[in-house]
């Protein structure tokens, strides 16, 4: 069935259970995708824990699967806001142009993108919605599995209010079906 090419995203690589998500994920996809061959894209958003993360994927792996690892510091956790709403939206732009370059780079059929409406850094929420604005022919999976408003309201505010006098209104992004 030819080749997927695929990236993931999220904010790190270490161990818990995002990134036992994200590796069993890979695995199945590997083992049962129907693929001849995976090309992953990993874009995190520290070094933390990558090799270790690289050794455990391809202990696992039958061998359809390829993945390398990008670090893009933009998205990383982020616990302060930002001065202005200006310095937001630039940030923004900033991430949302970066994230369309390495999909238009890897020539992916799929950006799978895990918890990106945790809260853990607005800009990450608001580049993917600009993302899927702008670019309706992309491809993008939100895989959802934490929640900012299932226990943890610190995240949830940071959504609503990451800049002084504002944040985001649309923490849910969407785009056609």
């Amino acid at each position: 069935m030819a080749e997927l090419r695929l990236i993931v995203l999220h904010y790190h690589l270490l161990p818990g259970g995002v990134t036992s998500v994200i590796r069993d994920s890979l695995v199945a996809l590997d083992r049962h995708g129907g693929w001849d061959s995976i090309r992953a894209k990993l874009l995190i958003g520290s070094r933390g824990a990558v090799k270790a993360f690289l050794r455990q994927l391809d202990d696992s792996l039958s061998g359809r699967l390829k993945a390398e690892v990008e670090i893009v510091p933009a998205l990383a956790y982020r616990s302060r806001g930002w001065p202005s709403r200006s310095r937001f939206e630039a940030d923004v732009g900033e991430l949302s142009r970066q994230l369309e370059e390495a999909c238009h780079r890897h020539r992916a059929q799929l950006l799978w993108a895990h918890n990106p409406t945790l809260g853990k850094n607005p800009a990450v929420t608001a580049a993917l919605n600009r993302l899927v604005q702008q670019q309706p022919g992309l491809r993008v999976l939100f895989h959802l599995h934490d929640f900012a408003e299932c226990g943890r309201p610190a995240n949830l505010e940071a959504l609503r209010r990451c800049y002084p006098g504002g944040g985001l209104e649309a923490i849910y992004p969407s785009g056609p079906a």
